[in-house]
């Protein structure tokens, strides 16, 4: 089976070739016709390094008419950790500027994602963010079972959130259960995570024009 340690030379080696943006950022995609491996490997230079293998095996979470979202695995310190990819079949621009306008967002309550590398001229391409346990529909359904506390705690996160965006002149106009993540923290509090900005405006605009068809 294919561990982190046989690829690890592979990638030594390509990321001294890879060509960096002027942060010095980039993304580079391996698939696995090319490299051999069980997986498609997706490399992501950010803040840090971030390593991604994909594969269909792993599941489908969720299915839309232009976004799929499969389990994946992020290695960390030789570590494979579960996360999430969206792989976006069109659309893709938007969905770059919305991950974009929620990356811009400096609050805990609001989702990060990492973008991985665009295809055919931007329309197509993957976003990463961490594994949820489900969405606030789920906890409302009792998917996931939580005490009241933990409800009200996850009330106050949300609208924390949403008071942050408005000082930043954001309104996010699709808030609902279903774009709303549940997370767990390493002290085991839950943690409410605001994402899907596809129909956010800037309100500092003359008209309300979508921020993610802003460029």
């Amino acid at each position: 089976g294919l561990t982190p340690a046989s690829f690890e030379p592979t990638l030594d080696y390509v990321v001294t070739k890879i060509p960096k943006k002027r942060d010095g950022s980039f993304a580079v995609r391996f698939a696995r016709e090319d490299t051999g491996f069980q997986h498609d490997l997706q490399l992501i230079y950010r803040d840090k390094m971030y390593l991604f293998l994909e594969n269909e095996t792993f599941g489908i979470i969720a299915k839309g008419a232009y976004k799929e979202v499969y389990t994946c695995y992020r290695i960390e310190n030789g570590i494979p950790k579960i996360s999430a990819c969206a792989k976006v079949k069109s659309n893709a621009r938007q969905a770059i500027h919305e991950a974009q306008l929620m990356n811009r967002c400096q609050h805990p309550h609001i989702l990060k994602v990492l973008i991985g590398k665009r295809y055919a001229n931007n329309t197509s391409v993957h976003l990463y963010s961490k594994m949820a346990l489900g969405s606030l529909q789920d906890v409302i359904r009792g998917k996931i079972d939580i005490n009241q506390e933990a409800k009200k705690n996850l009330m106050l996160q949300i609208l924390d959130a949403v008071a942050y965006l408005h000082e930043q002149n954001i309104v996010h106009k699709d808030l609902k259960p279903d774009n709303i993540l549940i997370y767990k923290d390493k002290q085991d509090f839950y943690i409410a995570k605001v994402m899907d900005f596809g129909l956010s405006v800037d309100t500092r605009l003359s008209h309300s024009i979508p921020l993610s068809s802003v460029g």
